[in-house]
């Protein structure tokens, strides 16, 4: 695949996903994000197992991926019909279901061919996509707009639909909402419901700490995924903030309990 693409892939991931769209965004002026509409339900298994079968020559292998894509088909509600479909393209089989890694495996590949064609074929350099979210930066509104009519062709080819709402055209001084982060061009901050959605977990865990049904160190366990994802060296002072208020009253002890960020001594 192409280093374009951060998602499922080891030495890549999010925060490196996040620091190429800042180098990006410190070049260019006008963002074009797009997120394809129930990218995961709209997978058409026709397609990607061709695709697969371009890079896959092991036969027994091909087998498993049809019948990992057999064991699950959309529903009628997520078809969304594309330019010269016939009366059986809305019984085609599509989708993979959310959660499986295999599903995570295919649909991060089934968009490498939209990266081949904008890096390949466009030329264009400014470009991250992590699974089906993809931003673009260039030099004007124009250029964007140009490029949004590219990429929906892209898209169409693979029987997939651009997000009407999430899909835009902006300028790089509003910032890019991007991986849970708005990003600007020399910092980023996490987006407000996911702080919000922090702030009613650790009430949740509250309640189950004082009531014995959770422990504290199931408690910690949980706060390390997150911290691994909110990236405590560029937000340290709002991870501090938010953890300083996360205080458990454990039955039987006299004194509460807290967390708080390790610096490297």
């Amino acid at each position: 695949m192409l280093p374009c693409s951060y998602a499922c892939r080891v030495g890549f991931g999010t925060h490196r996903a996040l620091d190429a769209l800042q180098a990006h965004l410190r070049g260019g002026s006008w963002v074009l994000k797009v997120d394809v509409l129930k990218y995961f339900y709209s997978l058409d298994h026709e397609m990607l197992r061709h695709s697969l079968e371009r890079v896959v020559a092991c036969t027994r292998t091909r087998a498993l991926i049809a019948a990992v894509l057999a064991t699950y088909s959309a529903h009628d509600e997520y078809y969304f019909p594309q330019r010269g479909d016939d009366l059986f393209s809305a019984v085609r089989a599509r989708g993979v279901p959310i959660g499986n890694l295999s599903s995570q495996l295919f649909a991060n590949w089934y968009l490498h061919a939209v990266d081949t064609r904008v890096k390949r074929e466009i030329g264009w350099r400014r470009y991250v996509r992590y699974m089906d979210d993809m931003v673009f930066v260039g030099p004007s509104k124009a250029a964007m707009i140009g490029l949004h009519s590219d990429v929906c062709e892209a898209l169409a080819a693979l029987r997939l639909t651009p997000h009407p709402t999430k899909t835009q055209v902006l300028p790089v001084t509003n910032g890019v909402r991007f991986l849970g982060f708005r990003v600007y061009p020399h910092h980023r901050r996490i987006l407000r419901p996911n702080i919000r959605r922090f702030n009613a977990r650790m009430r949740r865990y509250r309640w189950l700490v004082a009531h014995s049904a959770m422990t504290v160190e199931e408690v910690r366990a949980s706060l390390c995924s997150w911290l691994g994802y909110a990236d405590p060296k560029r937000c340290g002072g709002l991870i501090e903030h938010l953890l300083a208020s996360a205080e458990f009253t454990v039955p039987g002890r006299p004194l509460a309990q807290g967390f708080t960020l390790r610096t490297p001594t």
